[in-house]
């Protein structure tokens, strides 16, 4: 059986794929949406299938510190206030366009389900 960080890691990466995937090459883009859906139920399983508390506390850390630099990777790659406060004057983005944007960019990696396993992790190796 997998491990659920390798499912959820996967499915970032075809995530991503699919992000930079051309918007013309349709069956490119068709196959990715059906592994991120097999991914999606996988990983739903997987979940449900493995309780917390059979884990040790290494095997806890560990998958808290891989998908919390996961996590941080992602959001490095936020694009900066600073780029979207010069609209008006000729420069910069639009900020409504890069709140999109990044909602967009969180969306596409993943980042909702991520987060729920950190808190899930988190919470099972609390006191």
């Amino acid at each position: 059986m997998r491990d659920l960080t390798d499912v959820v890691v996967e499915l970032a990466d075809v995530r991503a794929a699919l992000a930079a995937a051309p918007e013309d090459d349709f069956e490119t883009r068709a196959d990715l949406r059906a592994r991120q859906d097999d991914l999606r139920a996988e990983a739903a399983r997987l979940r449900a299938a493995q309780p917390i508390d059979s884990l040790d506390e290494a095997e806890l850390r560990g998958r808290l510190e891989r998908l919390e630099r996961q996590r941080d990777r992602h959001l490095s790659a936020h694009i900066g206030h600073s780029a979207a406060a010069q609209t008006g004057e000729g420069g910069g983005i639009d900020p409504k366009y890069v709140h999109d944007l990044h909602r967009q960019m969180d969306e596409a990696a993943g980042l909702a389900e991520i987060e729920d396993e950190i808190r899930r992790l988190r919470n099972a190796l609390a006191p």
